[in-house]
Parts: structure tokens; sequence; C-alpha cells
């Protein structure tokens, strides 16, 4: 028996247009790739491919497109936060779209066992640190643009550990939770009162501090109310993507926030559906909790460097790499950024995205070629379009 479809000749270009996004979807396909120069014709091929069917449309505009910018503390931060340098690059973010910036000062700890937080709060910075006045003119060169400023302080741990594994312990090796949270306090309120000061608009409170929030999750909270006796803006986490806080917790803050670097796919070859589905499924696991606690989701950092570990290790460090990953993929750092605005689309509760990351001097690129900025990368144009840059406003 022969079924007959009528269709209507909408219907009709629909259906075609569909069938030919899925025969392109296959054409990306890892199987169907050439195995050989993770940077060569073949990546060249894929972007192209991709991009002519997975251009992802301009962010809705209740959703704050914003980066993260890291100074630059060569030769005494002559072209870090604050200088006529720093002012060329938020001009340059401004023709992206860019609306808001967050700005990471840095607390410093010697060792995961360390009791004590060193920072501007208790000595003098080396030349070339995040200096508060260094801070105070980059919230005001961003005001200069109408650009929202977080500040985003973070614990540098000596060596290059990860501060999700903060240990403190004393003479004896006993856990000493309270002297690290005491000092932890002292540190994060002289940035809560500068914040109070130049009226910016979000602190976050905590950066991937899962191992102190879990064994002292009331230590957490008594910071936050610290926080909020000197400083009358809004105050948010910056979970790690797999970091688990308690309902009390969220809810004593303004938003969810986290840090989104869930890995994505295996190789250095995945589709774009790969990529979409999962960037889908992590972010529907943190948009169901923001809104089930009734707050908005901010992620507060994302980003994907241009190596071939871009999408397997998005968390890690371009001077991790080893001289094998040390190969540029401009091709795969694209696309990443065009799954993750594809499926932002789809999400109601999101507050604000956060880039990591552009540098105030990009002649000091740190990251290198392989390093994650998107500046003048073949990201940046997928960003501009997203953020609603200059050649795209009114598209």
């Amino acid at each position: 028996m022969q079924v007959v479809l009528l269709v209507s000749p909408l219907d009709k270009a629909r259906m075609v247009r569909l069938l030919t996004i899925v025969a392109l979807g296959g054409m990306l396909s890892p199987s169907c790739q050439s195995s050989t120069s993770p940077s060569s014709s073949r990546g060249d091929r894929k972007a192209d491919v991709d991009a002519a069917v997975t251009t992802p449309p301009p962010l809705d505009s209740d959703i704050r497109p914003g980066v993260c910018l890291a100074h630059n503390w060569q030769d005494g931060g002559v072209d870090g936060y604050g200088t006529e340098t720093s002012r060329e690059t938020l001009r340059h973010l401004d023709t992206l779209g860019v609306d808001a910036i967050s700005l990471t000062p840095f607390g410093s700890m010697s060792s995961l066992h360390a009791t004590t937080i060193r920072g501007e709060h208790n000595e003098t910075l080396p030349d070339g640190g995040e200096h508060r006045e260094a801070i105070e003119g980059m919230i005001e060169q961003a005001r200069e643009f109408e650009m929202h400023v977080v500040l985003k302080p973070h614990i540098w741990v000596r060596g290059g550990a990860w501060r999700g594994d903060i240990e403190p312990t004393d003479a004896d090796g006993n856990a000493a939770w309270d002297q690290w949270w005491a000092s932890y306090r002292d540190w994060i309120l002289h940035y809560a009162r500068l914040a109070e000061r130049h009226d910016v608009e979000t602190l976050v409170a905590g950066v991937e501090l899962n191992s102190a929030v879990e064994a002292r999750p009331e230590s957490m909270r008594d910071v936050v109310d610290g926080i909020r006796s000197v400083y009358e803006g809004r105050v948010t986490y910056a979970a790690n993507w797999n970091e688990s806080l308690s309902d009390e917790l969220w809810t004593s803050l303004d938003s969810v926030g986290v840090q989104f670097y869930p890995p994505l796919a295996e190789g250095d070859d995945p589709s774009i559906v790969e990529l979409r589905a999962s960037i889908r499924e992590h972010l529907t696991e943190w948009a169901r909790r923001a809104q089930r606690l009734d707050r908005p989701l901010e992620l507060l950092e994302v980003g994907y460097k241009s190596s071939a570990t871009a999408v397997s290790q998005p968390w890690g460090w371009p001077e991790d790499l080893s001289a094998s990953e040390r190969v540029v993929d401009e091709a795969l750092q694209a696309n990443a950024y065009r799954a993750l605005f594809l499926e932002l689309v789809r999400l109601d509760s999101l507050h604000s995205i956060y880039i990591w990351k552009y540098f105030t001097d990009p002649t000091r690129n740190e990251g290198g070629a392989v390093g994650f900025s998107p500046r003048d990368k073949r990201a940046e144009s997928v960003l501009r379009r997203a953020y609603g840059g200059a050649s795209d406003r009114g598209n």
C-alpha cells in the first residue's frame, strides 16, 4: 500500500531544510572525517560546514553578554587594569557587543595546607598585582562604556594547585578550618567594601571552594552574611561545574553561579550535534536547579582553548598541555562556542554569561595561540554574532 502525504508548500520547504541540515550533520560525524593534522584543512572544512548550518542567533536582550577581563601584570602592570591599554581593549569589547566584565583580584596561599590568605588586605602586593587603584581605575573605565562590573576575587595557590582541594592544617597536622575561614572572611570583606565604595553591581563571594564549602558550609553562609553587612549589591557564588551546594546556601545568594567547564566530548573532532547534546545535559541540570530555587542562572565563567583538548578537557590550562596537545585548532574552539550559544537560546532562566578570557593587553596573550582568548580567532566572530556586535546589530 502506498501512502501519500499531503503537505503545504511551506511545510515542504521546512522539510527540505530539515533534511538538508540532517544530511550536513552526517558530514560532521567524526567517522566521516580525516584523522590527520588536527589544525589542517580537515579543521577548515569542518568549520565551514558547521558554520553554514549552525550559526547561532544573537542572545535574547535580557541575557547579559560579558567577558572575564584578565589583568596583565608584566612590567609592573603598565598595560593592566586601569591603563590606556585596558581602555582600548574595552573599546574593542564594546564593538563585540559586550555589556559586562568581571575583574579578578587574587589572594594567595603558600600551599593547599596554609591557614592564611595573603593579599592587599594584609600586606603590600608585588609590583604588577591587582592593586586597589588599578581595580578602581578599571571600574571607572567600564563605566565610560556603560558596562556592568562583577568583582570576582580568586584564590591562587602557589605551584598551581587547585583551590577546590584546599585542606588547611595546623602545625600538628590537624584540620584548621577555623583559622582558614577567618582569614578568608577578612580577605573577601576587603573587596566587599571596595565594591560598595564604587557601586559595583555584583560581588562573587567565592570561586570553586569545593573542599572548603563541603567541610564548613555554615562558614560560607557566615561569609555571605558578613558581605551583606558592608555591601548592598548582588552577591553570588561561582560553583565548579560539578560542585554541589545546599539549597540553604544557594537561597542566601542572589543567583546560582557556575564555572561551566564540563567535558563535552572525547577526541578533537566531535560534531556540533555531539557538543550540543553534552552542553544541553549539563546546562539543563543547572537551569533546573536555578528554577527550583527561584534564582537566575549565571555562567560566571565558560571558555574553550583553541587546542586539541578544547572540549575533552576545557578546564585545563594551556601551559599544562603536552607537546602533542599543543596543536592549534581554531575550528574546534569556534565550534564549541557555536554549540554553547545554540543551547543558551533554550534557557529561560539565564541572567548572564562571561567568556574566559580576554586580556587587558592583547599583545601579551599569556596562553599563546592555543590559549583561551578568542581575540582575533575564528571564535571571536561567533562571539560577535551571539553578542550582537557592531556588524550584527539589527540583523
